[in-house]
């Protein structure tokens, strides 16, 4: 029976909640004899969801301790205190593969330790879950991952009318106000979703429902994507991701549009993210949204990545205990070792491995390190074009048992873990500003491991090195025949190509010996100068390739210089 919300226990009992309250054994004083108390509840599962992925999410609390959770008479092991003041959480994937089409038996065993009250108290559902932050879809629960009833709320979608206005909830649309009018229907994955329950009757005009969510620190942004399809009804305007067009529509509420491999590459930023989907209504009739999606990262190679357990060459990730070739690692005693990457790590507390990164060591899988202080080094190569002075480090990391300093090229940053081993730590904005040099740069992580006696040590990190690169054609200032040598054949070029009609310079940037963005007379004069005037160097990209510093829109091209194609000097 339920515990009365304004009388005892209530009050060393958390308190009730919309959402749940307690029940025991009588209603008056949830009093009972010492003792285990078993309570049950069926929940039926039908044919159509796969009874294999149903867990139990959620949380309890019971006075006194919790002994045992029974799924269809099959014992989890699971315990908790008899902490009646605050929810303890089902354990991850709970329950997970003994749920089973049809009705399933859930008891909760409760152990009252002597006459006294004694209660139970649930928040929790039956369902597959995975509805987290990086799950656009529309039309379900957030917590169980079930659909919502026709006319609820959707809990992560607005929408904006062609009135205007502030944004408004979205709804869950009936099976009925879709079906009827030819709509792709209504499944378990999920949900029409609109201005009502009923038939969504809007005005013409273009509607706009907005997803916000947070990518989480641990995500290099570079490497997320929008995958998964939508469909809309009257008609698909576009998707936005934080304000830009991606140029997809999609013109059948018949059916899915696929979002095209890639899409929303390079949109995505670290925090707060926007997709806006954008709906047309030709007319006014019944307008709606339906959304299958997610936000995936999409490893791959990238000579800038410095996660650990990511192979940057070829975008996927070690395997464990197998040498990580990008890091090493100086142990206590001075000697550099691999650094490995590492599989049977303490987790909990160790923060998982994924996809994108995995934990290192000096020791395969997770094993006890010696104590004292390692340096974990990677070195990381600024491709050709790039601007040192705007590389920065982007992402996160974590250290066991934490980490004391990161230097790059030698220079200590004073950067240490906040939270150590058991969540990430961010950089700071524009970590590493100033630091980086062109060609070869050392990025060095100071870890330290504590205590009486060896045990698990490693580092974690997730995260890039971002910089910008000059764009255009790498060439040799003078050298305007592209032979590559500077002599009296180039002047002899330039002024051909200007009074001769000869053939142009392959690349005018080259020819342009006096940097003034114009082609004329005075680029041979400088070529002369240079080689028998002793007026000095030309402008740069002189003595190596590289591209023109002082390069404008309207400037001179450089169409091709062979010299310098593939990295030459």
């Amino acid at each position: 029976t339920v515990v009365p919300d304004n009388a005892f226990p209530i009050g060393p009992w958390m308190g009730s909640t919309e959402r749940s309250k307690w029940i025991g054994p009588n209603a008056v004083s949830a009093n009972g004899p010492g003792g285990v108390y078993t309570y049950r509840i069926f929940v039926e599962v039908p044919e159509e969801l796969d009874a294999s992925t149903l867990k139990i999410i959620g949380s309890l609390t019971s006075d006194n301790a919790g002994v045992d959770v029974r799924i269809n008479g099959v014992s989890t092991g699971f315990t908790w205190e008899g902490n009646f003041t605050t929810f303890q959480p089902f354990p991850d994937n709970f329950g997970l593969g003994l749920f089973q089409t049809g009705i399933n038996k859930v008891e909760i065993l409760v152990n009252n330790e002597g006459f006294g009250p004694t209660g139970l108290r649930v928040e929790a559902v039956v369902g597959p879950g995975g509805v987290g932050p990086d799950i656009v879809v529309t039309g379900l629960d957030s917590r169980s991952g079930l659909p919502l009833p026709a006319g609820a709320e959707d809990p992560v979608f607005t929408v904006t009318t062609p009135e205007g206005g502030d944004p408004q909830p979205a709804v869950v649309i009936s099976g009925d106000g879709v079906d009827t009018r030819g709509w792709l229907s209504n499944s378990l994955h999920s949900q029409w979703i609109g201005l009502d329950g009923g038939d969504s009757e809007g005005a013409a005009g273009t509607y706009t429902y907005t997803f916000t969510f947070n990518l989480p620190g641990q995500l290099v942004p570079s490497r997320v994507e929008l995958t998964g399809s939508w469909t809309a009804a009257q008609g698909g305007g576009d998707v936005l991701v934080n304000g830009t067009s991606l140029g997809l529509a999609a013109s059948d509420p018949g059916a899915f549009t696929e979002f095209p491999a890639g899409s929303g590459k390079g949109l995505f930023v670290a925090g707060t993210n926007t997709i806006t989907f954008v709906v047309e209504n030709s007319e006014a009739g019944s307008t709606g949204l339906r959304v299958e999606a997610k936000v995936v990262v999409v490893p791959e190679p990238n000579p800038l990545d410095i996660s650990t357990g990511f192979d940057e060459e070829t975008g996927e990730i070690i395997a464990s205990d197998a040498a990580d070739d990008d890091y090493v690692v100086k142990v206590p005693d001075e000697s550099e070792n691999p650094a490995l990457a590492l599989g049977a790590i303490p987790s909990p507390p160790w923060v998982l491995n994924t996809a994108t990164s995995r934990w290192i060591g000096a020791e395969g899988g997770g094993g006890a390190g010696a104590l004292g202080d390692y340096v974990y080094k990677i070195t990381v190569e600024l491709p050709e074009g790039a601007k040192p002075e705007t590389a920065y480090i982007k992402g996160v990391w974590a250290a066991d048992d934490g980490g004391n300093d990161i230097l790059i090229n030698g220079t200590s940053t004073g950067a240490g873990t906040a939270a150590g081993f058991v969540a990430w730590t961010a950089f700071p904005e524009n970590f590493g500003l100033g630091l980086f040099r062109a060609g070869t740069n050392t990025i060095e992580f100071l870890v330290s491991n504590g205590g009486d006696d060896p045990n698990p040590t490693g580092l974690r990190v997730e995260a890039e090195v971002v910089v910008e690169i000059e764009t255009g054609t790498p060439f040799k200032r003078g050298d305007a025949n592209a032979d590559g040598a500077l002599d009296i054949a180039d002047a002899i070029f330039v002024l051909g190509f200007l009074f001769a009609q000869d053939e142009a310079p392959p690349c005018k940037d080259a020819a342009d010996a006096n940097d003034d963005e114009a082609l004329d007379i005075a680029d041979a004069i400088s070529i002369l100068g240079h080689l028998f005037g002793g007026t000095g160097p030309l402008p740069e990209p002189f003595e190596e390739c590289g591209i023109d510093p002082t390069e404008t829109e309207e400037g001179l091209d450089c169409g091709s210089f062979d010299p310098c194609a593939g990295g030459g000097k």
